[in-house]
């Protein structure tokens, strides 16, 4: 297991998308923090300093409680911009959490694990490699390393966010980009990565299943372009009607992507809990889906070659 492993990470280090898809990764990053960090600026902006002379007075104002407060806060992107405009100083969770909220790390890392996770199947290295190694120690050795690269991408774009974050909006807001607590950023690093992986662990159960590269980049995109939040919403909607169920239910708090767009460095215990308990069931159902798809694939490839070597006798 730890040899497949090491082939594999070698394999990462020697392709070229490993490090294109990183670089589009920390450029997603970098862009989607430098317009938040422009955008807290200008929420920031006193309203004496908008031009009334030709008659154009804009005031733009926010009042939420402050992110440490008990208060629930709003999430996703507009909710952490919103929640961030009356701050006096931005933690490295607030960071990480802006960078992420949009799910715009998920895309290029969707795209990339499908690249590498399907790549040795164009080649006959699955087919060859399967007779050797159990087929649940290639689906187990892929998650690994797509988890490695995950963790790397991830830290990275944090470290060039940070960068970011702290040019632009200290010296545009007057306030101070620091590190805070390193229990908040502990628990927004974790959950990130957690939701992330256990992502990538479904890209990684549908690769396996459809043996296809443009379904799985299809179902990575759609991810990471919320479209199934509005599925959720829709159903949400029909249950709410047709089944006596809470008002405060919604299936999107049961799904792996609300740990992404969902969590905020404020939130209670309860929630974090149930983001985890969620992501780790996402994660172990996944998993063993991919592995199951995996030897099914093994015992087709056996029959139908049984079958052409019984052909080839009877010819003879």
């Amino acid at each position: 297991m730890f040899d497949l492993i090491r082939s594999n990470l070698f394999l990462m280090k020697k392709s070229r998308s490993t490090y294109i898809m990183m670089l589009i990764a920390i450029a997603t990053t970098a862009i989607t923090i430098l317009s938040n960090a422009l955008l807290i600026a200008l929420l920031h902006e006193p309203a004496e300093d908008n031009d009334e002379e030709n008659g154009v007075s804009v005031t733009m104002t926010a009042d939420f409680e402050d992110a440490t407060s008990d208060e629930p806060t709003m999430t996703g992107t507009v909710g952490t911009l919103m929640n961030a405009a009356n701050k006096n100083s931005y933690s490295a969770a607030d960071i990480l959490t802006m960078m992420t909220s949009g799910m715009n790390l998920l895309l290029p890392l969707s795209i990339y694990i499908v690249i590498f996770a399907n790549s040795d199947s164009k080649n006959g290295y699955i087919k060859n490699l399967g007779g050797c190694v159990a087929r649940r120690k290639i689906v187990l050795a892929k998650l690994i390393c797509s988890a490695v690269y995950t963790i790397f991408a991830m830290l990275i774009s944090w470290g060039v966010s940070m960068a970011i974050a702290k040019a632009v909006i200290e010296s545009k807001c007057k306030v101070d980009v620091v590190f805070g607590s390193g229990e908040d950023f502990a628990k927004a690093l974790g959950i990130q990565l957690l939701s992330h992986i256990t992502i990538a662990a479904v890209i990684i159960m549908v690769i396996m299943i459809t043996r296809s590269t443009a379904v799985s980049i299809a179902f990575g995109v759609a991810l990471s372009s919320g479209i199934p939040t509005l599925l959720y919403q829709v159903a949400d909607m029909v249950l709410h009607k047709y089944v006596d169920i809470s008002d405060d239910f919604s299936i999107a708090d049961y799904v792996p992507s609300n740990a992404i767009t969902g969590f905020s460095p404020a939130q209670d215990s309860d929630t974090t809990a149930r983001m985890i308990v969620v992501c780790v069931i996402y994660l172990v159902i996944a998993t063993v889906i991919g592995i199951a798809a995996m030897k099914k694939k093994k015992r087709h490839s056996l029959i139908f070659k049984h079958i052409r070597y019984t052909k080839e006798d009877s010819s003879q």
